[in-house]
């Protein structure tokens, strides 16, 4: 079987980390996989990049669609892909993120004329572009008109036409869904794509590799304090990423820090140290780091890991520091309140109660023994609901009966 992915990055994120797993497993299994990327950092045999605007004037048409609402119809750079060799031989095509200004709705049905996937990593594929489905029911009724978004930053102009042209396209062509969780699996059935077939699978996690370290000796390698208890933040963008709730998280040790004076604070994904401004817990940064082995051992130097993110929808950060044994307090939203059990696994808290976050991660410094066993079963929990093997053989299965 010869499977083509198409993705935003080719490295970079928990989609490109999904369509690397997949694509290994199935080369496992003697098939022929490569991957479409607009972004790419690694180039090799299997990665085709997708051409990125030069041009000023093309930089200027895509920032005005953008405002107008309409980027999703007038990029050009699927034109690529669609007369490359690779795509014309391809017996299955699985579709990822399209977000970053490269995807036309319009070629949907020329990518459609091959068995088409599309996992649906966030929401964007069927709200106006929004990754906040959970503050307002318009995009199931009123096509992302009214969004309550509207003044923190400009409206596009165009949103209601936006979404029903994107619905229109999508009742015409044959795609198969994956949802990465339960969370989107039910807003997919009350959108734009309801009448399409969609299947929930979660997202894995290789257990070989996210798996705990000696903390002592990660801690060294690391060059971070053996003795102290660390708390550690990761995301794309570290603090400076407002999906991910830096904010909520600053403001959350800033509490701490009254009580707690001797926490450390680790951020992973970028170094922003003005968004620290008032902490005065010692930290410690590191940007984005692709190589999974080395993100297991930081994950495994942190005593807790704090996801605040606004939305999930599934959570992959959370579910590969749970591998690593470490127990996660989180905001009780999208798709993370199916990997983490409540007080079993780690520690749910209602979305932006920054006096919950706070009170939380101090009582698992105040518990070590209970923290230690928490930690044994999130490691237990992913071992048996999000290992790498269990997510690719359902894949290998949809990609299976596509291509019947």
């Amino acid at each position: 079987m010869r499977i083509v992915h198409i993705n935003l990055f080719d490295q970079q994120g928990g989609a490109a980390r999904i369509a690397n797993q997949l694509a290994d497993y199935m080369r496992s299994k003697g098939n022929i996989v490569h991957q479409f990327a607009f972004v790419v950092s690694q180039p090799d045999e299997f990665t085709i990049p997708i051409g990125r605007p030069s041009e000023n004037s093309m930089k200027a048409f895509q920032a005005m669609e953008s405002q107008r609402g309409m980027v999703d119809f007038f990029a050009p750079y699927l034109f690529e892909v669609l007369a490359h060799p690779v795509f014309k031989e391809a017996d299955v095509v699985h579709l990822h993120c399209i977000n970053g200004g490269y995807f036309s709705y319009f070629l949907l049905p020329f990518l459609a004329q091959k068995p088409l996937l599309w996992t649906l990593h966030d929401t964007l594929a069927f709200t106006a572009h929004c990754l906040y489905p959970h503050l307002c029911q318009n995009w199931q009724t009123a096509y992302c008109a009214k969004c309550p978004l509207d003044g923190e930053r400009p409206a596009p102009l165009n949103r209601p036409l936006v979404q029903q042209i994107k619905e229109r396209i999508i009742n015409t062509v044959q795609i198969r869904l994956v949802a990465p969780s339960h969370w989107i699996e039910d807003m997919v059935k009350k959108s734009i794509f309801c009448q399409k077939e969609t299947k929930m699978i979660y997202n894995g996690v290789d257990t070989t590799v996210y798996k705990p370290y000696d903390k002592k000796e990660a801690r060294k390698k690391w060059n971070l304090p053996t003795d102290s208890f660390i708390v550690m933040f990761a995301a794309h963008g570290g603090l400076a990423n407002a999906m991910k709730g830096g904010g909520y998280m600053v403001e959350a040790m800033k509490i701490l820090q009254k009580k707690y004076p001797q926490i450390v604070f680790l951020e992973v994904g970028g170094k922003h140290p003005e968004l620290l401004q008032g902490l005065q817990l010692k930290s410690y940064a590191f940007p984005y780091i692709e190589e999974e082995a080395a993100m297991a051992e930081l994950y495994s130097t942190s005593d807790v890991f704090v996801s605040t993110s606004m939305t999930e929808s599934f959570g992959l950060t959370v579910c590969e520091a749970m591998a690593c044994g470490v127990p996660v307090v989180s905001f009780a939203t999208g798709g993370l309140r199916e990997i983490i059990e409540d007080k079993k696994t780690g520690c749910l808290i209602s979305l932006k109660d920054v006096d919950g976050l706070a009170q939380a991660i101090g009582e698992a410094l105040e518990h070590p023994v209970e923290l230690k066993q928490i930690g044994h079963s999130a490691r237990e929990r992913v071992e048996q609901m999000f290992s790498v093997n269990g997510f690719c053989r359902e894949y290998e299965k949809v990609y299976g009966e596509l291509h019947a």
